[in-house]
């Protein structure tokens, strides 16, 4: 994230509820913004959703890319993918590079799991 252009989300996120740890004005080493999605009502009070985001360069946290730490780990310690990919799936995720975009079609389910 250091060397990504995180500081265009900042900059996107300006008026948000941000809060930065930064290395330089457009480098920085983690950052997380509170989000109001919008408000219900429930026993006759007024409740405001909140989301919290946090963004982290974790290349700074560990010595190695995360290509090379997840080499590290045998097929069967990927227990969390083993749950829901098999066989060819799980190969293709257990690749560099690869994300499985026809799985995601809606932002809302990924919150539910």
């Amino acid at each position: 994230m250091s060397n990504y252009d995180s500081h265009l989300f900042i900059k996107k996120l300006q008026g948000k509820n941000i809060n930065v740890i930064a290395q330089t004005e457009e480098k920085y080493t983690a950052f997380n913004v509170e989000l109001n999605l919008g408000t219900f009502e429930k026993d006759g009070q007024t409740i405001n959703v909140k989301k919290e985001l946090r963004f982290l360069d974790s290349f700074k946290f560990m010595t190695s890319s995360l290509d090379s730490l997840s080499k590290n780990l045998d097929k069967e310690q990927h227990t969390h993918l083993q749950k829901y990919y098999q066989g060819r799936q799980l190969e293709l995720l257990l690749r560099k590079g690869v994300y499985p975009y026809d799985y995601v079609n809606c932002i809302d389910k990924l919150s539910e799991r």
